[in-house]
């Protein structure tokens, strides 16, 4: 009899040092906060396009979209040129802006973006 009561406490104290209460503070710490290019937390998801785009752009030096058939012509200063679908699209989320010349200048909330898409 005294080994089946000795068998029940071991059990309790093994499930009560696995199974820790959900009154006790986690000792791992909270994930941080996202930045503000997603306000829901998660990941902002990019196409390798946009990620590429959105790393050539820069706040003063334009990038360029053009048709594919286009891509391969000099552009204004030797800057980058890109597939106008994916510059529209990004434009679209107001990761990029128009300088009014055709080009595109990154934004504040393109460069969030892109540290979010690329996982920091």
């Amino acid at each position: 009899m005294e080994i089946v009561i000795a068998i029940i406490v071991i059990g309790v104290i093994g499930i009560a040092l696995f199974y820790p209460s959900k009154d006790k503070g986690s000792t791992v710490p909270p994930r941080p906060t996202s930045t503000s290019a997603d306000p829901l937390g998660k990941r902002v998801r990019l196409t390798d396009q946009q990620t590429i785009a959105l790393s050539c752009a820069d706040f003063d030096k334009p990038i360029y979209g053009e048709n594919p058939s286009l891509m391969d012509a000099q552009m204004p200063n030797g800057a980058q040129c890109f597939n106008i679908r994916a510059i529209e699209s990004l434009v679209k989320r107001g990761y990029l802006k128009s300088d009014g010349r055709g080009g595109y200048l990154l934004t504040r909330e393109g460069a969030e973006g892109l540290r979010s898409g690329m996982g920091f």
